[in-house]
């Protein structure tokens, strides 16, 4: 949201709200994060809208800690075997 030079960021995870002037460095403290939701979609394509979401700076820093675990998930799953 902008509104008069400033944008409203609110953290879709904690619920942090900030109003930042435009060009103020402490845009650099928000993140867009986009995630496609295995149980919205049957594909990944570029036809298909991922879930966005507004995170603060504390809440992205948990995100990416979540992913790592994911990302070493999904590459134990991929070089597994076909059964």
């Amino acid at each position: 949201v902008k509104s008069d030079g400033y944008s409203k960021y609110v953290c879709d995870k904690c619920g942090k709200t900030a109003y930042v002037a435009a060009g103020d460095t402490e845009a650099r403290e928000w993140f867009t994060m986009r995630r496609y939701s295995a149980g919205k979609a049957t594909r990944i394509a570029d036809d298909v809208t991922p879930d966005i979401y507004e995170l603060c700076s504390q809440c992205n820093a948990s995100f990416m800690a979540f992913m790592q675990k994911d990302d070493a998930s999904f590459e134990a799953w991929l070089k597994e075997a076909e059964q």
